[in-house]
């Protein structure tokens, strides 16, 4: 319904928009955002370059740009947080697992991590940009080592949320004013599909009295 409304051109009416909204805060997340989402933009290498050129400028003897490394692949492909992590840090030889440059990919595959040993803090700065506490625990940390961090913080959620929004999006019509809503539509048409073919498969393959075992 969100995506029809969004993409139709005649007057809708108020009694649909209001159920879309109200359904937009019952579940709300990332779909609050569509209006602000661009497919386009939605380039995970280019902001991965972004994020350690401000790194590069942010810490004196940093060259992580002069590797020209790829790693959107690494990014989407279908393996855990921290198998993303070690294979991206095996790409730049002079960065160590228990380095700064190390933590901050943590926070951009989606794991926690701990700035308090890097930036010699007297208390832990755990950091998670999952969690509901994340703009607090951020503004803690920031009060700490200074704003002159904030850019780096900011390019790495950046980051992680186009790493998110890519094992999301799925949409052939780029057309579409919300992306994220066809997207859903397209994976539930897709999951209706597959299971229309794993029941005619059973059915052709099984004895009736299987296929109620299955079925029920």
């Amino acid at each position: 319904m969100r995506k029809q409304l969004a993409d139709s051109k005649e007057k809708a009416d108020l009694r649909l928009i209001y159920l879309a909204l109200a359904h937009m805060m019952k579940y709300r997340g990332h779909f609050l955002y569509e209006e602000s989402f661009d497919i386009k933009n939605n380039d995970i290498q280019k902001i991965f370059n972004e994020f350690i050129s401000i790194y590069d400028n942010t810490f004196e003897g940093s060259s992580l740009s002069e590797q020209n490394v790829q790693v959107e692949a690494i990014f989407t492909d279908k393996i855990s947080k921290s198998a993303k992590r070690e294979r991206v840090l095996k790409l730049f030889p002079d960065e160590k697992s228990t380095g700064l440059f190390s933590e901050f990919l943590k926070l951009i595959v989606g794991n926690q991590a701990e700035f308090k040993k890097h930036f010699d803090l007297e208390e832990k700065a755990p950091l998670q940009f999952s969690k509901d506490t994340y703009d607090e625990d951020l503004e803690n940390l920031l009060g700490q080592i200074g704003d002159g961090f904030a850019d780096l913080f900011l390019v790495a959620k950046k980051l992680y949320d186009a790493i998110l929004l890519s094992g999301i999006l799925t949409v052939t019509d780029p057309s579409t004013k919300a992306p994220l809503s066809a997207s859903m539509i397209e994976r539930y048409e897709n999951h209706q599909k597959d299971l229309a073919s794993l029941k005619q498969f059973i059915k052709n393959n099984l004895p009736a009295e299987k296929c109620v075992e299955v079925f029920f």
